[in-house]
């Protein structure tokens, strides 16, 4: 039985973020996210359906899943530019045009890098609680300090000037300028990938406890977790009943975590185990 979550990661943003155009896309039942994103990116793309758009606008198709996977993790425009080969002013502009297609992805991620950035944790979700803690937040908010308009304005005086001291103003801005962006990536990151596997560990605590229960250890045997994937032995003849617990117990821990946009588990039964 191999059972894996079905896009666990975007519907765990989008469980998050709440923005409209996500939630359309799932209560629609849509099936295909890049091309679905691309429409609400490119308005040449109205009116034309997912299925043309996957077809006949490949470009763009590929655009917009560039811009997804890296703006979901704290990608920038010259992230997509390097991504797909385009030039930076073209990667700027489909990082702007995702965010004016999803303007409550924008305000969820600002959300959390303030939260980040103000705290020296990441929140990894409200259900838990659990944080990760930023290990040079001192360092950064030492540097922060020192980042006023006194400061910009001898650093500009120096850098014009070609004066002894600016290599170490430079040096100092941007260890500023990487701390606080690794900080904002981990922000986006860490919830999303943390969150995903919290409900991966909580569905095999709950697959375990049935095959204890129901005095199965050693019949049903829990043979492997790769990511978001459940992998488990049963005798044939016990198939579908150990199927429907598996695609139960994924779904419950999905419940706990997911309560606007479902998380749906689909098992897969094979004599072996295969991709």
């Amino acid at each position: 039985i191999i059972s894996d979550y079905s896009g666990q990661e975007q519907i765990v943003l989008a469980n998050r973020a709440l923005d409209s155009n996500l939630l359309a896309f799932y209560d629609n039942g849509l099936a295909d996210m890049h091309s679905f994103v691309a429409s609400k990116m490119y308005p040449q793309l109205e009116g034309l359906t997912l299925d043309e758009i996957k077809d006949n606008h490949k470009d763009k198709r590929q655009h917009a899943k560039a811009a997804g996977f890296a703006i979901n993790y704290g990608g920038q425009g010259i992230t997509i530019a390097d991504n797909i080969g385009v030039s930076l002013e073209e990667g700027n502009k489909i990082y702007d045009a995702y965010f004016t297609a999803f303007p409550g992805l924008r305000t969820y991620f600002d959300k959390v890098k303030q939260q980040g950035l103000r705290d020296g944790y990441v929140l990894i979700n409200t259900i838990t609680k659990r944080k990760s803690f930023i290990p040079y937040f001192e360092e950064y908010k030492e540097l922060e300090a020192t980042m006023n308009k006194a400061f910009w304005d001898r650093y500009r005086a120096a850098k014009a000037a070609g004066s002894s001291e600016y290599p170490d103003l430079k040096e100092r801005v941007s260890s500023y300028f990487k701390k606080k962006g690794d900080i904002e990536r981990k922000t986006l990151n860490f919830p999303i990938q943390g969150t995903s596997a919290e409900i991966t560990k909580i569905s095999c605590v709950y697959i375990f406890d049935y095959i204890l229960q129901n005095n199965l250890f050693g019949i049903v045997k829990f043979v492997n977790t790769i990511h978001d994937e459940n992998v488990l032995e049963c005798p044939i003849e016990m198939q579908d009943t150990i199927s429907d617990m598996v695609e139960d117990c994924m779904k419950r821990a999905g419940e706990i975590f997911c309560k606007r946009v479902p998380l749906k588990a689909l098992p897969e039964l094979s004599t072996f185990w295969k991709k």
